[in-house]
This record gives structure tokens, sequence and C-alpha cells, in this order.
């Protein structure tokens, strides 16, 4: 009778012990391939360990560990689809308030919105112990320089207690962008002027050229009594290049400011030590 006993018991803690030991050499293995930078391969381990977890002891760090291996790796849609798995899978309100905050991160570089949303939701639950992982207002200033608002970005890292340096970085860059509105402005008084205000100094030239020619060629229609021709003339070669212009213009200065945020994006990426996405 003893030994059925025995018996019993070991295969009892054989079937609870081993699988879990098991399951954290698994996850330790998947984690040393993110360290070492495998990520697609830590991503595989990682659901792996998942599969081989019945009782979901590693839901959230499993989770957890392939986001971040797919965030590493560049898929960050992928990343934030692991992040809110594993927050439905966190034990308590720190682990839940982490893995919210590595979602925001993801919406962030991938510029959408939706990072205002979740980031009023942490403010609401942020305590002062989670200051380590970075304010809401500080990941809201972040959020504003990729979405190509320094100027904002500037207001909301200047409200944190470690943003001085990332202010005054907007707001250097801030000044350093062009203006879409005055630079379609002065584009409708005179043609090409918005081109010039961007730096596109050929494209100004041409677009002022093409505006006087087209004014020319209808005022000497109109002049002569062929008004049909003047009419045709102003609709589809003066109109034409004027209104062209303004877009261009507006373009070019859209583009201008695209290239100087991801100027500033990929400096902060290589020179800033804080936080960062």
């Amino acid at each position: 009778m003893r030994i059925k006993i025995t018996v019993i018991a070991f295969l009892f803690i054989s079937s609870y012990c081993f699988p879990q030991h098991f399951l954290e050499e698994q996850y330790q293995y998947a984690k040393g391939l993110y360290h070492t930078e495998n990520y697609f391969d830590a991503v595989t381990e990682g659901k792996r360990l998942l599969f081989a977890d019945t009782v979901g002891s590693y839901s959230y760090p499993g989770n957890m560990l392939i986001a971040f291996s797919y965030k590493g790796g560049g898929r960050f849609e992928d990343a934030l689809a692991y992040f809110n798995l594993a927050r439905k899978y966190s034990s308590g309100n720190r682990d839940s308030y982490i893995a919210r905050l590595e979602a925001v991160k993801c919406l962030i570089i991938l510029r959408s919105p939706s990072a205002l949303t979740l980031l009023r939701g942490l403010e609401k639950d942020h305590l002062s112990e989670y200051d380590q992982y970075g304010t809401p207002a500080y990941w809201r200033g972040w959020y504003w320089l990729f979405r190509g608002e320094p100027g904002f970005a500037h207001e909301d890292f200047a409200k944190t207690s470690v943003g001085k340096y990332l202010s005054e970085f907007c707001d250097s860059i801030n000044n350093e962008k062009y203006s879409v509105n005055f630079g379609r402005s002065i584009s409708y008084l005179v043609p090409g002027s918005g081109l010039l205000y961007s730096g596109e100094y050929y494209g100004a030239f041409m677009s002022l050229l093409w505006n006087a020619l087209g004014i020319w060629l209808t005022a000497d229609a109109l002049n002569s009594g062929r008004t049909l021709d003047g009419v045709l003339l102003a609709n589809f070669v003066w109109f034409r290049f004027y209104f062209g212009g303004i877009n261009n213009a507006q373009k070019e200065i859209t583009n201008k400011n695209s290239e100087l945020i991801n100027t500033a994006i990929q400096y902060l990426e290589t020179n800033y030590k804080g936080l960062k996405p």
C-alpha cells in the first residue's frame, strides 16, 4: 500500500513540476534569443511556450516577450496585437499599465491617433511609482513629434521633470519648420512665391514664367476680341499653372517638413539616451 501511494505521489509531482521546469527553460531560451536580437526566432519559441503552457502561468510574460520581439523586428502592428493580448492576462495594475504603455509606444511609432486615447486612460491610472516608465505627458510629447507637431511636443515635454532637453529640441525644430498656410497664402498673391519660400528656386521661376505667359496669352486674346479664346486660355493655361503652383508649393512645404521631422527623430533615436518609443 505504501509503495502504491509513493508511486502515485511521484507521478503527480512529476506531472506538475517537470512541465513547469520545462516552461521556465523554454521561456529563458526565448528571452535569450530576444536579447541576442534573433527576434523572429524568439517569436517562434515564445509561441511554442504559450502552446505548451496549458495552465496559463506564462500567458502574460510570454505574450509580452512575443510583442517585444515583433517590435524589435519592426513589425509594430503585430507587436501591438500581442501587447493588447498580454494586458488581458495581466495579474495586477502594474502589469496592465506596462502592457498598455508599450501598446502606446507602438501606436506612436505608427503615428496613430489612437495613442492619445490610450494615453488619456493611462493618465487616470498613473501613479508616481510609474514615473520610471515615463509620464503620460512625456509620451504625448513623443506622439506629437512623430505626428510632425513639434510645437505641441515642446509644450508636453515642458510639463515633465525629465523633458527639458526634448522640449528645447522640439522648440528648435518647430522654429525651423515651414508654414504651410504662409506658403499657400503668398502663392495666391505672387505665383511661385510659395515654392521660392520652400527653397525650390527653379520651380518658383518656372511657375512665375508659365503664369506670366498664361496672363499674356489670355490678355492678348481678350484685347483682340477673341473672347472664347481668352476664356479657354485662362482656364487651360493660366489657371492651370496658377492653381498648380499653389498646390505644388503646399506639397513641397509638407515634404520639407516631413524630412525635417524624420531627420530629428533619427537623430534622437541615435543620440538621445532617455526613454524612447
